[in-house]
């Protein structure tokens, strides 16, 4: 005989109500116990603190529900008795003596059940002061989604935005459509960051090296191959860096390693603008899509940095400092935490934001623009 225990919701969350549901197959009863714990939880510390290989849950006739709360994410492993419960009675001296009590007795092996609770997570959105909180829950290698009805908590949720302009970047239907893209298998949306930085590099150096796209080739700023294939947080923090050097000197026009010379004799003209790969309609350095001042120094800044020169990189190789647009070297896509990032880093980046459906159009404009920001007079 096999004794079970579920949950009500099926993919329940930690810090909040559920409902466990006891079932049995011969016997009418079932009694709960708690074998193991997620780490910090109360039912681990009296495991921990008794030195018992199990502590009381609950009980109850089977078919019936017991409240429970998780209060930590992770899997709590149960030990359920099936049990056939007032076959006969025991104690008392005669019929409605109420010291009898009912006969129990333990059908079968008890089953030993784990069951997962969601933890939530929090990350960061934005550059600077602009950032907004991403909430995620994750179950067993899911990001689930979570509702009021079933959780009491709505995610994935960007929530506490510390600016307007967070918070009308929030409110874009491109954030919005790629913060519903996140629910699926963690490893999957998070991808694999270092060949996508690989696949970014190579994706730039062909860029610098497009005589179509240039008024002169970039030999100054190719990026090492020693930086591709970057697999570690410290390596990554690396890549990103010297992609961000190159991509920055590349938009500006500028060639790091030009010395001016002393006296110059003819002059050198140095800096920003004065290499010569770009001379188009729209001149000669790309500050339309210049890059947003942050820098990776761990492995979320890293994620917003990569994002950040992917938007930048992806605007400028089609833009009109070019003799023509480079519609050859397109960077490879990111996977979709990351895309949330690029989505986030573009309505930051821009001047002339997509207007949020439920905001005044002169407000984006401002804000975005103008430096406004929103006041509670």
């Amino acid at each position: 005989m096999t004794a079970n225990v579920s949950t009500v919701p099926t993919a329940p969350v930690a810090g909040r109500p559920c409902k466990l549901v006891l079932a049995a197959t011969s016997g009418n009863y079932v009694r709960l116990w708690c074998t193991d714990a997620p780490p910090g939880s109360n039912l681990r510390a009296k495991l921990d603190e008794s030195g018992a290989t199990q502590v009381a849950v609950g009980e109850a006739d089977a078919g019936r529900q017991l409240p429970f709360t998780a209060d930590k994410g992770g899997a709590f492993v149960f030990r359920v008795e099936e049990i056939t419960r007032g076959a006969s009675v025991y104690g008392g001296v005669y019929d409605t003596d109420p010291n009898k009590a009912p006969s129990e007795e333990i059908v079968g092996t008890p089953t030993s059940v784990s069951l997962y609770f969601a933890s939530p997570l929090l990350s960061t959105l934005g550059v600077g002061q602009d950032t907004v909180e991403l909430l995620v829950y994750v179950l067993s290698d899911e990001i689930i989604p979570t509702t009021i009805e079933l959780h009491g908590v709505v995610s994935p949720a960007l929530r506490n935005p510390r600016t307007g302009l967070a918070k009308m970047a929030a409110e874009s239907p491109a954030v919005r459509s790629a913060l519903a893209a996140l629910v699926g298998e963690a490893s999957a949306k998070r991808g694999d960051i270092g060949t996508w930085l690989t696949n970014l590099i190579a994706a730039i150096n062909e860029h610098l090296a497009d005589a179509a796209a240039h008024e002169n080739v970039d030999g100054d700023n190719p990026i090492p191959d020693a930086y591709r294939y970057a697999s570690t947080t410290e390596g990554q923090k690396k890549s990103v860096a010297a992609i961000r050097r190159a991509l920055d000197n590349h938009m500006r026009n500028d060639n790091p390693s030009a010395v001016q010379s002393v006296p110059p004799d003819p002059p050198v003209v140095i800096g920003t603008g004065s290499a010569a790969y770009h001379d188009g309609p729209g001149g000669k350095v790309d500050w339309a899509n210049a890059l947003l001042p942050t820098a990776p120094s761990d492995q979320l800044s890293v994620l917003v940095s990569a994002a950040d020169s992917y938007r930048a990189y992806e605007a400028h190789r089609v833009s009109t400092v070019h003799e023509a647009p480079d519609a050859a070297h397109v960077a490879a896509v990111p996977d979709a935490l990351i895309a949330l990032h690029v989505a986030f880093v573009r309505q930051l980046a821009t001047q002339s934001p997509v207007n949020p459906t439920n905001e005044h159009p002169a407000k984006s404009l401002l804000m975005s623009g103008a430096g406004f920001k929103e006041s509670n007079q």
